[in-house]
């Protein structure tokens, strides 16, 4: 198989900031993120996502984040 006939992974941007934004389903686990945080964008590139995060949600983080 060439690399013209491989297929890219599946990225949907809308189900990743939807999850990231809602946090973790299970009750023992806590949140990464500050509540109201917002993902400005989020995108794939070379097999890694990256995500734009608002300023004012890194502001929030604890220091040496």
């Amino acid at each position: 198989m060439t690399a013209q006939n491989q297929e890219k992974p599946q990225f949907d941007q809308g189900a990743i900031i939807k999850a990231l934004e809602a946090g973790p389903s299970a009750k023992h686990l806590k949140p990464v993120f500050p509540e109201n945080f917002q993902v400005k964008a989020a995108w794939l590139e070379d097999h890694i996502c990256y995500v734009n995060l608002s300023s004012a949600a890194l502001a929030e983080l604890p220091e040496g984040s």
